[in-house]
């Protein structure tokens, strides 16, 4: 064979490797690509029914009222720990290429949600100075389950629903439910806590017309004096909760107080995207007979 028809063959080999190689690239691509697909398809529908279980489990939570209603408490952390189980079960040997740290980040997760869930039906189903003196592990397992919820949720490159926030205060549940019960709010903290609330869920909605329109006076003179618009607030929220954003939110109605008759004190528990639950104390004064937001410690604002 002449040295110019083996220069052709060599180059005609060459080409079909070429090809072939780029044929297992391409075979390759739409298989990790299927693959996140599905992991994606599945991690939506399993965190959508954690979800729906944290809230039986908050439900059972607040409508326990005396030791007797703790058996539904832990029956509800039962079911819940069952559900973990299916949804770790469903999850593949195998992470796709590129998700591997998200895939570990799930399983911590989940683990730490089991074990927030244990704590719940061991304390459930314990005596009154049990769950009082062991507070403060169950409220450890709380924080450790929702900072690695959180991590992953966040790191996730996809929306997923989330445990809600009440599911994370048990411990406060369970204590609350032995001891006495307080007396109900006035009308005037019930109003204050109402106003809180609506504060919250417009933070958490991003609603910023309705934020602007719920802040005191004072707090509006000093947006003005240094020219910060209705816009510019929207603009810099995100920035104002250190480029964090509000996904949840828990007040009790035992952290309201009126230390005068026209202010009000309300203490909340924020769950962030990026980061542990963030405890602050509002403040609240009365207006022509409405609650307004006079401090807000979650974006400076005191």
């Amino acid at each position: 064979m002449s040295r110019r028809a083996l220069a052709v063959a060599a180059a005609v080999l060459l080409l079909a490797l070429l090809a072939t190689g780029a044929v297992v690239l391409v075979v390759r691509g739409r298989s990790d690509a299927c693959a996140r697909e599905r992991f994606q398809e599945v991690a939506k529908r399993n965190w959508e029914e954690i979800s729906r279980g944290s809230a039986e489990v908050a439900a059972a939570l607040e409508a326990g009222q005396s030791a007797e209603d703790l058996a539904k408490v832990s029956d509800a952390a039962a079911g819940m720990r069952k559900q973990l189980e299916e949804v770790k079960s469903s999850l593949e040997e195998d992470s796709p290429r590129g998700y591997e740290d998200l895939a570990r980040m799930q399983v911590d997760a989940l683990e730490r949600l089991d074990s927030f869930l244990s704590g719940i039906a061991e304390y459930a189903s314990a005596d009154e100075s049990t769950v009082i003196e062991g507070r403060g592990i169950l409220e450890d397992k709380s924080r450790r389950a929702f900072s690695a919820v959180n991590e992953f949720l966040a790191e996730a490159p996809f929306e997923l629903e989330r445990p809600i926030a009440e599911f994370y205060q048990a411990p406060q549940f369970l204590v609350e439910v032995w001891t006495e019960p307080g007396e109900s709010l006035s009308e005037d903290a019930e109003a204050a806590y109402q106003a809180a609330s609506s504060f919250l869920e417009a933070d958490r909605e991003e609603d910023f017309q309705k934020l602007y329109g719920m802040i005191s006076t004072r707090l509006k003179t000093a947006l003005d004096y240094y020219n910060i618009s209705q816009e510019a607030l929207a603009k810099d929220w995100r920035r104002s909760w250190d480029n964090r954003k509000l996904v949840d939110y828990y007040i009790s109605k035992k952290d309201v107080s009126l230390p005068q008759p026209e202010q009000a004190q309300v203490k909340v528990v924020a769950y962030v995207d990026d980061g542990g639950p963030v405890t602050e104390t509002v403040r609240l004064v009365r207006e022509q007979g409405a609650w307004k937001i006079d401090s807000y410690p979650f974006v400076g604002w005191e």
